[in-house]
């Protein structure tokens, strides 16, 4: 099914190291609220659940999603036995990494955060894309801010990753290469597009390309097409 779309490849730059207030102004003004409580599509419910704790060595304000009405009963508990599992490691890797750090630095007055966050972005009639907004900061100087996606292909029950957007015979990670060095005019062989490749597709039907890494600030927001 997915290799008789047409794919626009979007590919945008989300800066490892970025000002949160002017990138994401949505969690710069309201850090401690979820963006929203609760979302339907398609008979299904996207639920949000909250984690706070504060400390003198560590700040969490987390809201992660919890889908119901998943045809595949088991699969809906995988799907959102992983999503508390991200969240709650980010939780405890920062209540841990902030208490250590006060411990060896007890004249510092700034706690280390974590602040999360998750929407639904429009996509084709048989997904539902989740974007999950991940920002920890342990000081004024230090800091990342950080998009990932997740595509849950609805008729089948299954997470979708990038190869399966592409037939057998064809290599998608040459594809995508090829068509971003067309675009931007030069080699791009430096980077890695695997099936941990940071993706969704839009209502479109456009593949939506990702990166958080810093490095890649060569290659801002672009656009490709590419027939699949």
């Amino acid at each position: 099914m997915y290799s008789k779309l047409f794919l626009f490849i979007l590919v945008c730059l989300v800066g490892g190291t970025v000002n949160v207030k002017d990138n994401f102004d949505y969690a710069s003004k309201n850090p401690t609220r979820a963006i929203f409580v609760m979302a339907t599509v398609n008979d299904l419910t996207v639920d949000n659940t909250h984690i706070e704790k504060s400390t003198p060595y560590a700040i969490v304000d987390i809201n992660y999603p919890t889908i119901q009405g998943l045809n595949d009963k088991k699969f809906q508990r995988l799907v959102n036995q992983f999503l508390k599992f991200e969240a709650t490691k980010d939780m405890y890797a920062t209540l841990k990494e902030g208490k250590q750090h006060y411990k060896s630095q007890p004249l510092s007055t700034e706690p280390f955060e974590c602040i999360r966050n998750f929407s639904l972005v429009e996509s084709v009639s048989d997904f539902l894309v989740l974007e999950r907004f991940r920002h920890i900061k342990k000081s004024t100087f230090s800091y990342s801010t950080e998009k990932y996606y997740l595509t849950i292909d609805l008729e089948n029950n299954r997470i979708i990753t990038l190869s399966d957007l592409f037939s057998k015979s064809q290599n998608y990670t040459t594809l995508i290469k090829e068509a971003i060095s067309v675009e931007k005019g030069n080699s791009v062989d430096d980077i890695i597009i695997d099936d941990k490749t940071n993706f969704y597709v839009n209502s479109k039907g456009n593949l939506v390309i990702i990166f958080n890494e810093p490095e890649l600030e060569v290659y801002e927001l672009s656009s490709i097409k590419l027939s699949i």
